[in-house]
């Protein structure tokens, strides 16, 4: 009977055609319903507010929390609070990261399609910055409802997790984003009589990263600006951010609401202490305190009072506890509890005692030793972060009774798991590890020594050289230590293994915080002898190696300085402590306390230096390193003294040629099984004596270095070779030994380091610290901060190979150092087919379509002298080398009278247009002319590999190639006036040529530009270094910027052109993105510019391209998310770039790279190779968008300028940094 009806068809949304296209809400993604994941994860009560689950107020604070509640919710939480007559505004705080919007009263966010429960996250976004892209989420929900008829497809969870696709209606008067949906509250509130003032911020916080110090400030200051006000943080869950955001706030509150009372210090102090939350790093912040106990157990009283649905104190054990699958998550959480502890201290400080005034962020860099500690928090491997938490101590060799104590210790110091340990004295008198630096030189280094043995040492010593009146005992120790009963004791762990007690709990510490540290530590031990009858329980160090526990009476307990004043006092010597870190973790801040000492000692050549380790190590090898450079800087010129024989006889006060008795015969029995076969010289320490023109200092470290003996553990070098050949030994961590070799390498330059400072300050300064100096040294500190990251590419040795008659390994220039060399750049087909015009001298020669922007492989001086009579720059006639000719229709490098003209054609020219040319150079690596060709400076080991000098600036690469200029003129007085480059003959065969080297022959880059300007052609040379095969540096965008953008502006269409030149080595990384940057801010300046590409180059993609070749890379999915007119500029980007592609085009150069580093067939080394220059092609990628989209929203049309740069509109937008940061082939 219905047969004929029409049946009205409802199409569900996975059956309707229609796609998704946002940048938000793309085709990969789903809209939603929030909080399902998170609420199915969790059991009991969700609180009294329907739609607000987990809301809870902490008690007396106005400190509220919640997680993502529905908008009715909102305001029934503001009811509450109103009802309950809170007198302060309501401050709302919401803390989420992810873009959410809300439709028909509840939360909706975006996930991927495949990965339905998994967030996204924006790592690092702003406030603005996320509102922004839910402003564009808000769009398009709009949209694709307009597109399906008022409705909008959403997913629910169903059971069991599953997606279940559905219709929701979708409207303007629906669907709002949070700061609609809080503006509209705030609007209600203040039109009603007696309602309270809503305040809303956006304050993102990064999941698994967690609150930073900037979120801390911005909690205490809002606290102190609205003394009443009620506090109400939320996330998605309400829980972990929320509970961390809800806990800062406490913390200020509590400070600002109480007031200091000793009493209840001492109840607080009294009470039971929660031991399973005894961390290692924890231990070492509440040492570095004078109350760290106390505040430990205010943080307990109030993390407990704080939040009780959230226990943080419990979620910081179970993260360790499955510390195997979550190691990111257990070091956020103890990162964090150790910013609770060290917020705790701040706010004491602050508003109790009035000792401060500076933000939390300010007061970490002013207290280094503590950054330091909660910064090593996230950086420690897996078996270090497993070591970090004090566990139930037990131990089968100590009864259960001594255990049980070791673990209920309630001291600052000697705390829970941590115990004093005695190493035994050697039964002789001698000292151990006794070492002279040279014959008749009074600096020494000891290591553990006793009372009599250190007064015979100064006696013996002091009989050596009567005519020294001063002796300074210097005493290196970073662990603490006291002493009782007159024997000395470490702290240390217990469940340290046994060859690392001696070593004690070191650590990154100033001198008076260690002093500090050792006052309370004895105020420790008095007291828990005090609670058990006058008894300590004390660990002993045999002979064989084991740790045996005992118990001793306490008669007296004392500090190492008291003692050693004492020592000072009987022996009139000067003692000073100068704490460096026991390992090899060594940083530029543990230098400028003992530089700052020798500086104020004024230490002269009839001073006696004995510096005190305890087993004579490696801090105590740098240390004598440090000081007898200091004390050779003196007296003399460093990079005079190229020799230990120098160095001993600058030192040496007498001429007995011999050591004291007992530093002889400790050298006669000191072994050097560890010292390397051959001389080592690392390449990365050239590379920054080359950058900073210090390469004859490299002879005068390695001579200290030497003078210190052989041996891992008396020269820094062969510690660096013995680590580096232990990381690939069976049965170790590759990764641990890696770092130790790199922890070693860091010492090295350390001490390299500290000989190009002292060479070029002469002194050690107050005014410009030995830290502050190499923080300056932007190329030097990106080397410096980065070894973790180069792994095993820094351990890298330079080859002593000699490959030519010269004896390359000889040279000792500044810049030109042994083992380095010039290469010719231009090598066998190196000129691409099919580019034209063919200009003799200049390969890869080629213009952009429509405008003056050209590019070229780096020239030879007839190339550049042809360029520019081709550019109209110079009136010179074009030239030709014997056997070649320029091109026949050379009109099609022919520059327009306007930068850019669609309708003028250059082949109607008969000679070029008087113009003006501005070359840009984009090399980095150091660059000669010799005679006619172009130069490179390269490691003659490594010939085909640019030396990198990433981070240098354009003024210290070019006095890098003055000093190289001045090296090769030098060198070439010893070959009659001749220097040997070296070229390639047949492809990858290295030939030798001895070329003519005079002040005409050999030139610098400026130097031949700045000759030619001088001869009257119009060119400006700007050079922009930027390190081969990568992103140009924020930095670099600006000084291209800077140098181009008021040049194309006030450039007005005349008969005379202007045209821009970029070049690198071969003309196609590097000059095709200087290139694609000038082509941009022409199309900002004259838009009709993107016009006419589109109208060339439509379709831009081709139907056969794949995701990737048409760059929708994942990191630039969600970069197209973040920005505002992210599909429009990535759009134009892709426009120039095809434009510039006649020798690269940088996005489809990706996935070449992207599929080389997957091929079965290549070896492992190339994918490798492949993988890592496609991850920098792709940077190179995403940092050209982010640079469009900051040309279009901050340049000034009217004043033809910008309004702020490019590394300004970057810091406004960490979020951008960091998603840079994740870039992935895929």
């Amino acid at each position: 009977m219905l047969a004929n009806e029409p049946d009205l068809l409802l199409p569900s949304p996975s059956e309707t055609s229609v796609v998704r296209v946002g940048d938000v809400l793309s085709a990969k993604h789903i809209l939603k319903l929030d909080l399902q994941d998170a609420m199915r994860e969790r059991r009991g009560t969700t609180g009294m507010i329907a739609g607000a689950p987990y809301f809870r107020m902490v008690p007396k604070l106005n400190i509220g929390g919640v997680a993502q509640a529905d908008i009715s919710a909102v305001r029934t939480i503001i009811n509450e609070l109103q009802r309950a007559h809170s007198q302060g505004p309501i401050i709302w705080i919401n803390l989420r990261e992810e873009p959410l919007v809300y439709i028909n009263n509840a939360a909706h966010i975006v996930r991927q399609r495949q990965e339905p429960l998994q967030p996204i996250i924006i790592p690092d976004v702003t406030g603005p910055g996320i509102e922004a892209v839910e402003a564009k989420l808000k769009q398009e929900v709009l949209q694709e409802a307009y597109e399906n008829g008022g409705n909008i497809s959403v997913h629910m969870e169903g059971r069991d997790g599953v997606m279940e696709d559905k219709w929701e209606c979708a409207g303007m008067h629906n669907v709002f984003t949070l700061v609609e949906v809080f503006h509209d509250l705030s609007q209600s509130l203040s039109g009603l009589r007696g309602g309270m003032e809503l305040q809303y911020y956006r304050r993102p916080i990064t999941q698994n990263v967690g609150p930073r110090p900037a979120d801390f400030d911005f909690v205490f200051e809002a606290c102190m600006e609205q003394p009443t006000a009620v506090f109400i943080f939320n996330c998605q869950t309400g829980r972990g951010r929320t509970s961390a955001m809800m806990q800062i706030a406490s913390i200020v509150r509590f400070y600002q609401m109480c007031r200091k009372d000793v009493s209840v210090d001492i109840r607080v102090l009294r009470g039971s202490s929660n031991t399973s939350l005894a961390f290692r790093t924890i231990q070492k912040i509440v040492s570095l305190f004078p109350d760290g106990k106390l505040h430990e157990r205010r943080l307990m009283i109030l993390m407990d009072l704080a939040d009780k649905v959230y226990s943080m104190a419990d979620h910081i054990i179970d993260s360790f506890a499955s510390i195997t699958n979550m190691p990111e998550v257990a070091m956020m959480r103890l990162q964090l509890y150790g910013l609770f502890l060290i917020f705790s201290y701040y706010c004491e400080q602050r508003l109790w005692n009035h000792s401060l005034d500076v933000t939390f962020t300010e007061f970490l860099e002013r207290n280094p030793d503590v950054k330091v500690l909660i910064t090593s928090v996230r950086q420690q491997l897996q078996e270090q972060l497993e070591a970090e938490r004090v566990t139930a101590l037990e131990n089968i060799s100590d009864e259960p009774e001594i255990a049980r104590l070791i673990r209920r210790r309630k001291g600052n110091v000697l705390s829970s798991g941590r115990i004093l340990c005695s190493i035994p004295m050697p039964k002789s008198s001698a000292v151990q590890e006794l070492r002279q630096l040279g014959p008749d030189v009074p600096i020494f280094t000891c290591g553990r020594v006793g009372q009599r043995a250190r007064d015979d040492l100064v006696r013996e010593i002091r009989a050596a050289f009567p005519e020294h009146r001063r002796v300074y005992w210097l005493s290196l120790r970073a662990e603490p230590m006291v002493i009782i009963n007159d024997i000395n004791y470490t702290l240390s762990d217990y469940s340290a293994p046994l060859l690392e007690s001696d070593r004690g709990a070191t650590m990154h510490v100033s001198t008076e915080g260690i002093e500090q540290i050792e006052d309370r530590l004895c105020r420790d031990v008095l007291l828990e002898s005090q609670e058990y009858k006058g008894s300590i329980v004390l660990h002993r160090i045999e002979e064989d190696g084991t740790r045996k526990t005992i118990r001793v009476r306490v008669k007296s307990v004392r500090p190492p300085k008291s003692a050693m004043d004492n020592f000072a006092a009987n022996t009139d010597i000067m003692y000073r402590r100068v704490p460096i870190p026991f390992s090899g973790e060594m940083l530029a801040t543990d230098v400028d306390p003992l530089l700052q000492y020798l500086s104020e000692i004024e230490i002269g050549p009839l001073d006696i230096f004995i510096i005190n380790d305890t087993e004579g190590t490696t801090r105590s090898t740098v240390a004598l390193n440090l000081v007898t450079m200091y004390r050779a800087s003196r007296t003399a010129k460093l990079r005079e003294l190229n020799t230990p024989a120098r160095i001993v006889r600058l030192l040496a006060a007498g001429q007995t040629g011999q050591l004291i008795p007992s530093a002889a015969a400790a050298d006669a029995a000191s072994s050097s099984i560890d010292a390397p076969a051959e001389h080592i010289e690392i390449l990365l320490a050239s590379t920054i004596c080359q950058m900073l023109r210090a390469g004859s200092l490299l002879p005068t470290v390695d001579a200290i270095v030497t003078l210190g003996g052989k041996g891992r553990t008396r020269n820094v070098l062969h510690m660096v070779d013995y680590l580096k050949r232990r990381i690939n030994m069976s049965g170790l961590n590759k990764q641990k030994a890696v770092l130790d070799a790199l922890h070693g390498l860091r010492c090295y330059l350390l001490v390299l380091l500290c000989a190009i400072y002292l060479d070029e300050m002469t002194d050690y300064s107050d005014a410009n610290t030995f830290t502050n100096w190499v923080k300056e040294k932007s190329e030097v500190c990106f080397i410096v901060d980065n070894l973790d990251s180069r792994g095993e590419a820094a351990l890298k040795y330079i080859s002593a190979d000699n490959l030519m008659k010269a004896d390359v390994s000889r040279r000792c220039g500044e810049v030109l150092t042994a083992n380095f060399c010039m290469k010719a750049d231009h090598f066998p087909g190196c000129q691409k087919k099919g580019l034209r015009p063919v200009v003799c001298g200049a390969p890869n020669f080629r213009k952009v379509r429509l405008i003056n922007v050209f590019g070229v492989a780096i020239p030879t001086m007839m190339g550049v002298h042809n360029i520019l009579s081709l550019l109209g720059a110079s009136e010179e006639p074009m030239q030709t080398y014997p056997g070649e000719e320029n091109d026949k229709e050379l009109f099609l490098g022919y520059a327009s009278p306007s930068i850019f003209d669609p309708d003028f054609f250059v082949d109607e020219l008969q000679a070029p247009l008087r113009g003006s040319v501005v070359w840009v150079n984009l090399r980095e690596e150091p660059l000669l002319y010799i005679g006619d060709k172009p130069c490179v400076f390269r490691d003659l080991s490594a010939p085909y590999v640019n030396v990198e000098l990433t981070g240098i600036h354009t003024r210290k690469i070019e006095l890098v190639e003055e000093q190289l200029r001045e090296d090769i003129l030098k060198e070439a007085g010893q070959y009659d006036g001749r220097f040997l480059i070296h070229d390639e003959g047949s492809p990858g065969e290295l030939v030798g040529a001895w070329e003519t080297a005079n002040t005409d022959t050999i030139k610098t880059i400026r130097q031949v530009y700045d000759e030619l300007a001088a001869d009257g052609v119009r060119c400006l040379m700007i050079r922009q270094p930027v390190t081969d095969e990568q992103s140009p540096d924020i930095g670099d965008f600006d000084g291209l910027l800077q140098a181009l953008l008021p040049r194309i502006t006030s450039h007005r269409a005349t008969t005379e052109s202007l045209s821009f030149v970029f070049n690198c080595q071969m003309g196609r990384g590097r000059t095709t993105t200087g290139m694609v940057i000038c082509c941009m801010l022409i199309g900002l300046v004259l838009p009709g510019y993107y016009d006419e590409l589109h109208a060339i180059y439509d379709p831009l993609y081709k139907e056969t391209d794949t995701e990737l070749g048409r760059g929708e890379y994942t990191i630039i999915t969600q970069l197209k998310r973040v920005l505002a007119q992210g599909r429009a500029t990535k759009y134009k980007v892709d426009l120039v770039l095809e434009a510039c592609s006649d020798m690269q085009n940088l996005r489809t150069a990706i996935e070449v790279l992207a599929i080389a580093s997957q091929s079965p067939d290549a070896t492992e080394a190339s994918r490798a190779r492949s993988h890592h220059s496609g991850v920098h092609y792709l940077v190179r990628y995403f940092n050209l968008i982010v640079f469009a989209v900051y040309l279009e929203e901050e340049f000034d049309m009217v004043k033809k300028r910008m309004r702020r740069t490019f590394t300004s509109f970057m810091a406004s937008h960490p979020e951008l940094v960091t998603l840079s940061a994740t870039a992935a082939l895929k």
